[in-house]
């Protein structure tokens, strides 16, 4: 980043944030497809045990990122 009068820690911080709030919607996003995924399956005559267990984990992980960067 090259820095000039202009360049504050304030602007710079701020810019931070946004690209940390603009990662916790994207990950918020992928929750809730995920989610929404684990409900289609679950309604289905015979669900695939396993790809539930793979929509559960990758859904644990984007929960696990979440709390990392909101505890921060």
């Amino acid at each position: 980043m090259v820095f000039d009068k202009t360049n504050d820690v304030e602007t710079i911080v701020r810019g931070t944030n946004m690209s940390l709030l603009d990662r916790v919607d994207s990950l918020k996003a992928k929750h809730a497809a995920l989610d929404a995924a684990l409900i289609q399956e679950a309604r289905r005559t015979l669900p695939d045990a396993s790809k539930v267990a793979k929509l559960k984990f990758k859904k644990l992980e984007i929960k696990d990122e979440l709390e990392r960067l909101t505890k921060s």
